[in-house]
C-alpha cells in the first residue's frame, strides 16, 4: 500500500517554501507514494498553478481569507477524513490551521519543513504555536541546512537529534550552465528574488550605483516582483541608472537568464537557505552574496564567490569592483559553483525526505 502524504502550504505564490513543496511532491516515487497538495488560500493565477497543471499534481486549493480564519481549520479537518493521509508536511505559516486535525485524526508522522532562520520564521503566537507543536504535538522541524538547524535548537530548546537536516534541492535538469555561449565585455550582475525589504535591493542598487562610477562595462539585471517594485524602479530612475539597471518582473526562462549573466548578487538581510543562490551556481555562476544566514553553508569565501557583511555598502560595491576586474576570478569562481550544485539536486533531497517520511522514529537526524 502506498503512503499517502499531504503537503500543506498558504498559497502557490511565486517564493522559494512553495517551490520546494511543490518539486518534493513531483519527485516523490510514484510506486510508494501518493502525494496531495494543499492550499490553504484560493487560486490565484501565479505560475506555480500552470506549473501544476502541467505536471498533473494533485491539488486542493481552500478558501482562506486574509487575517485569522478559523473556517479553515473545520475545511481542513474535511481534507484529512476524506484523504486520510499517513503523513502530513507542513511549510511555511500554516500549522495553526492543521494542527487540531493532525491531533485529532491521529496522524503519527508530522513535520514542517523550516525555511528561514527560526527566529524569523515565526513569531507572537505562532511562534508559541510552533513551540508546542514541537515540544508536546510530535511536530519534527526539518531545517534546510545546517545554519537554519542551529537557529531551531536555540530558538526553541531541541537537541540536535530532534532536528533532522535536508539541504534543499534544485532540479539540475532545468538549471544548468550553458556551453559555449558567447561572451561581450560587458558584466551583467543578476539577481532574482521577490522584492521585498528582507532582500534589500535598495542596498544592492546604491552599492552598483558606486560601481558604475569606476566602471562603465557593467549592467543590473533584476528579476522578480513584488509589493517594493515601484519604489526600487523610483530609485533606479533617481540614481540616473535606467541604461544600467533592468528590472524584468518574474520570468519564465530563468535559467536561459541566468546563463547570460557572469556574477550572480544578493543583498539579503536575512535568508533560509535560498534556492536562487543554489539555481544560479548549477548555471556556473560565481555567487556575490551578504553574510545572510544559511547562504554562508553553501557560499564560501574565495572559493566559489564572495561574502560581505549584511547591510555593508562599501564591501559590497568594493566586491563587485573586484570581480568586474578579473575574468579569471569571475571563471574560477563560477567553475566551483558549478561543481558544487551538483550535490543539491532535487532528486537527492527528495529521497532523504522519502527516508525521513517511512521512518518509525523520526527523530534520527539524516
Amino acid at each position: 500500500m502506498k503512503e499517502k502524504v499531504l503537503i500543506v502550504i498558504p498559497t502557490l505564490g511565486i517564493g522559494g517554501g512553495e517551490k520546494l513543496a511543490i518539486d518534493i511532491a513531483l519527485n516523490l516515487d510514484p510506486q510508494k507514494f501518493d502525494v496531495l497538495l494543499l492550499s490553504l488560500f484560493p487560486k490565484k493565477g501565479t505560475e506555480f498553478e500552470s506549473f501544476i497543471v502541467k505536471y498533473d499534481l494533485k491539488i486542493k486549493f481552500l478558501n482562506k481569507r486574509i487575517g485569522f480564519d478559523p473556517k479553515v481549520i473545520i475545511d481542513f479537518v474535511k481534507v484529512v477524513r476524506d484523504y486520510k493521509p499517513h503523513i502530513i508536511h507542513t511549510h511555511l505559516n500554516v500549522v495553526p490551521y492543521v494542527l487540531i486535525a493532525t491531533i485529532f485524526c491521529g496522524i503519527k508522522r508530522r513535520l514542517h519543513t523550516v525555511h528561514s532562520i527560526a527566529s524569523m520564521e515565526s513569531k507572537g503566537i505562532l511562534k508559541k504555536v510552533m513551540k508546542v507543536s514541537y515540544k508536546f504535538f510530535a511536530f519534527t522541524p526539518v531545517a534546510i541546512c545546517d545554519y537554519v538547524k542551529a537557529t531551531i535548537c536555540e530558538e526553541y530548546g531541541l537537541s540536535k537529534d530532534k532536528v533532522p537536516c535536508i539541504y534543499n534541492g534544485i532540479d539540475t535538469n532545468i538549471f544548468k550552465r550553458t556551453e559555449n555561449l558567447q561572451r561581450s565585455n560587458n558584466i551583467n550582475f543578476i539577481t532574482t528574488g521577490r522584492m521585498q525589504n528582507v532582500k534589500n535591493h535598495k542596498l544592492m542598487i546604491d552599492a552598483f550605483s558606486d560601481v558604475v562610477k569606476k566602471h562603465n562595462n557593467v549592467t543590473l539585471t533584476i528579476l522578480g516582483d513584488g509589493e517594493l517594485r515601484v519604489e526600487i524602479e523610483k530609485q533606479i530612475k533617481d540614481l540616473d541608472l535606467k541604461e544600467k539597471i533592468i528590472t524584468k518582473g518574474i520570468v519564465n526562462n530563468v535559467s536561459e537568464e541566468l546563463n547570460k549573466a557572469d556574477i550572480y548578487v544578493m543583498s539579503s538581510n536575512y535568508e533560509g537557505l535560498p534556492l536562487s543562490v543554489l539555481e544560479a551556481m548549477a548555471c556556473g555562476l560565481p555567487i556575490l552574496t551578504t553574510k545572510a544566514g544559511g547562504v554562508i553553508d553553501i557560499v564560501k569565501q574565495n572559493q566559489n564567490g564572495l561574502l560581505v557583511d549584511v547591510g555593508n555598502r562599501n564591501q559590497l560595491a568594493k566586491s563587485m569592483s573586484r570581480l568586474i576586474e578579473s575574468v579569471m576570478l569571475i571563471k574560477h569562481y563560477g567553475e566551483v559553483s558549478y561543481e558544487m550544485s551538483k550535490q543539491y539536486d532535487i532528486k537527492k533531497c527528495v529521497k532523504q525526505y522519502e527516508k525521513l517520511y517511512l521512518s518509525s522514529d523520526q527523530n534520527n537526524v539524516i
